[in-house]
Parts: structure tokens; sequence; C-alpha cells
């Protein structure tokens, strides 16, 4: 090697390839890009793209004895998420049906109209995994009711040796 070509610094692209090259990589970037969303759009539970503003939470009630003690209350209504052939074997007595998929802001709206002021509005489901009271309690805040939730569920209830009610005939 000569002299010239050991104090020359590398090569490593040449000039005209730069552009070549960003172009190679921008269209990796939307490769990927593009190939993720269409994962996402074919996936049995997709992730959720609405960016809507996160809705105040729901109160929470964790404990059976205080349930016990907010159902007694005047103006207390308690309503039952699950899906009315689960109601109609057994619930919380008092209890009002009304399924998550009934409950569409019309369905709602209508109903919250028929409510004394100051009503407190308690949901359950079935167990402390079950989401179904916490997406009608959401459904119920956009049109500006403030429910809370069993989150122990019918199961607890049952589980207590309290009294169930049925809608099935023996």
């Amino acid at each position: 090697m000569t002299e010239a070509e050991i104090k020359k610094p590398p090569k490593y692209l040449p000039s005209g390839d730069v552009a070549a090259t960003m172009g190679r990589s921008l269209l990796i970037v939307l490769l990927a890009l593009l190939s993720s969303v269409a994962f996402n759009y074919f996936r049995s539970s997709p992730l959720n793209w609405d960016w809507k503003p996160a809705l105040p939470q729901a109160p929470l009630i964790n404990d059976l004895k205080i349930f016990e003690d907010m159902m007694k209350q005047p103006n207390t209504i308690v309503v039952d998420a699950r899906d009315e052939f689960f109601f109609e074997m057994g619930h919380i007595p008092g209890a009002l049906s009304l399924p998550l998929e009934s409950g569409d802001p019309t369905h709602l709206t209508a109903w919250a109209k028929t409510l004394a002021p100051q009503t407190v509005i308690i949901i359950y489901c079935s167990d402390e995994f079950c989401n179904m009271a916490a997406e009608l309690a959401e459904r119920m805040t956009t049109i500006g009711l403030e429910p809370q939730i069993f989150t122990l569920g019918f199961e607890a209830w049952e589980t207590q040796g309290l009294p169930v009610e049925s809608l099935e005939e023996n």
C-alpha cells in the first residue's frame, strides 16, 4: 500500500448512495409500520386505537358488608349487568336487570330520566374478574350518571349464603 492510500479516510458510502440508503431506511420503517397495523387489525383481540380522553373511574365497593349496608339506603338501585339468562337463574334481591348489551346510550338516557334525583346506582356482574359492570358504568358515566361498582359480584353474594331471587319456574 502506498502512503497516500494509508492516510486517506475510509469511504463507507459512495457520495451518490446516501440518498438511496436513506430511501431504503424510510421504506423499511414504513413497511414495519404497515405490517404492525395489519397485524393488529387481524388479531383476535386488537389493541384499542380509540384515543378518547379517559373517563373518571366509577367508585369501587370491595366489601360485602359495605355493599349490604348501601343497599338498605333509600334511593339505592342495584343493577345486574350480566346477561338476562344469568339474571333469571339467580340475582341479588331487588336488583334490576340491565345487561351490558342493552346499555346503549339511547336506552340508558331514557332509563336515567326515570330515576329520582340523588339515586345511588350500584352495578355488579358475576365476579371480581367480570368486566361487564365496569363497561356498563363507563357507559353510564358518559351520559352523566355516577354509578358505583360492587366488584365482588354475584358469586361472592351467593357464596356467603345470602338470599337469592330467581325467575326460574320450578
